[in-house]
């Protein structure tokens, strides 16, 4: 149940309009009346191309189980189950936040090497003497 709040969660942050965000830290109610869920959240996630067909996928199962265990009836989640879901939730994390920043710097430090450098001269023009007189 709790790993299905998480992931909520994260849909919540990545997909929630940023005034909404300064109204809350503000101690205002929103204007958004009604919360983002899990399976429309997901959904969001891929329809946006934030997540891949893999992850969206693996959520499907995630979301049927969080389900099931949310409903007071006798269901029993084995232990395999429970891992996996806890590694899939720490994967789409990862996923969403670490690597997409590690994406983005790694695209801006190939177009700083792409950029012309300056050349010896340009770079070190007022501190470097100059060539020796001839007399």
């Amino acid at each position: 149940m709790m790993l299905g709040r998480a992931l909520e969660a994260l849909c919540r942050d990545v997909l929630e309009p940023k005034d909404n965000k300064a109204e809350k830290s503000a101690g205002h109610t929103p204007s958004r009346k009604k919360y983002l869920m899990l399976g429309e959240g997901v959904r969001q996630l891929h329809d946006r191309k934030i997540i891949d067909e893999r992850l969206y996928e693996w959520s499907q199962s995630l979301h049927a189980i969080r389900n099931l265990v949310a409903h007071p009836e006798d269901i029993t989640v084995s232990r395999e189950d429970a891992e996996d879901l806890q590694v899939f939730v720490n994967a789409i994390t990862e996923y969403v936040y670490d690597l997409s920043d590690r994406h983005e710097e790694f695209k801006e430090r190939q177009a700083e090497k792409k950029k012309p450098r300056k050349s010896i001269a340009e770079m070190f023009g007022g501190i470097l003497p100059g060539p020796p007189e001839q007399a």
